[in-house]
């Protein structure tokens, strides 16, 4: 009789460092890695922020970020200490909320692309486009928390490559000023702007190729 295994360490592919896998990691031949999307703030004029990924569950400096059609919203991972391979399913989970200013039919759907940023060079991994919001009605609306899957293509990652989740807004309204927001908070906390929400985080899993 084979034994079971539960947890063991393994190299991930073409990987100097050691990191713990499940067993079912290992029947997958890739192991998941999670990030979160979040913002932080530098002190300027503005107080400007900047989006990131990052594997820490800190607390978002700010809760949501808004976009109208054509938008585009990018959040960045750190750069790659070491080299390694994407290979699988991605998976997004997010929150979003419609506004509808004039009292009309509005509808937005977010569109979510994985992205390898090498130096000055985009390469699309995929994408998905996520859950379609549609509002009949003035105010802001709560379309509550979805999951989305990108099938990606396998992909080398050199040290200094990180990750990009581009987000592009795509909607039509019947008057300016309608936009769709997408919160960002690590934690998972209930808001209550830009409307009272009991989810709010934006995460997204990468299946990292691993050496059994």
């Amino acid at each position: 009789m084979v034994p079971l295994i539960k947890n063991k360490s393994f190299l991930r592919s073409s990987e100097g460092a050691i990191a713990s896998y499940s067993y079912q990691d290992i029947v997958n031949g890739f192991g998941y890695v999670s990030l979160y999307a979040m913002r932080t703030v530098y002190y300027n004029a503005g107080n400007n922020y900047v989006n990131l990924l990052s594997e820490q569950n800190n607390i978002s400096e700010s809760d949501y970020v808004e976009g109208d059609n054509a938008d585009v919203i990018n959040f960045n991972s750190s750069p790659f200490n070491t080299p390694r391979t994407i290979k699988g399913v991605a998976f997004i989970e997010y929150n979003l909320a419609i506004n509808d200013v004039y009292a009309g039919t509005a509808y937005a759907y977010a569109k979510f692309e994985i992205v390898k940023v090498s130096g000055v060079t985009e390469t699309s991994l995929g994408y998905v486009n996520g859950f379609y919001c549609s509002v009949d009605g003035s105010g802001w609306y709560d379309q509550g928390q979805h999951i989305s899957q990108i099938s990606l293509t396998e992909t080398n990652f050199k040290i200094g490559d990180f990750v990009r989740l581009k987000i592009t807004i795509t909607g039509r309204t019947s008057g300016a000023g309608d936009d769709l927001a997408i919160f960002c908070d690590p934690t998972d906390a209930a808001q209550t702007a830009p409307v009272a929400t009991a989810h709010s985080r934006l995460k997204l899993d990468l299946p990292f190729k691993i050496d059994a």
